[in-house]
């Protein structure tokens, strides 16, 4: 419904909400579901977290875990992230390199 108001629910193949899901993260239904309906392998999925909880859930999916803290969470542990990043505009520089 958020991406709908915002004018954005057309911007992605794939959408999967909580209540679509058996449990919430950091159980990593949610990320698989989503793999699953865009039909590629978990393992070939990048997943941006702004939260612990996400981070683990990603990771628990084979998934490659990318945090981004926000002013909120910005002093919890991300330690399992694959790679902690200041914002998007350095996700951007990330993903240019490791996929060259």
């Amino acid at each position: 419904m958020i991406l709908e108001i915002i004018g954005l629910s057309g911007a992605f193949n794939a959408i999967t909400a909580g209540d679509e899901v058996a449990a919430s993260k950091p159980d990593p239904g949610i990320f698989l579901e989503t793999a699953h309906r865009l039909g590629v392998r978990p393992q070939d999925c990048v997943v941006l977290e702004d939260s612990p909880h996400g981070v683990s859930a990603s990771r628990a999916a084979g998934m490659v875990s990318v945090a981004i803290p926000n002013r909120f969470s910005a002093y919890q542990d991300f330690g399992l992230a694959d790679v902690v990043l200041r914002d998007l505009f350095v996700f951007v520089q990330y993903l240019e390199s490791i996929t060259k």
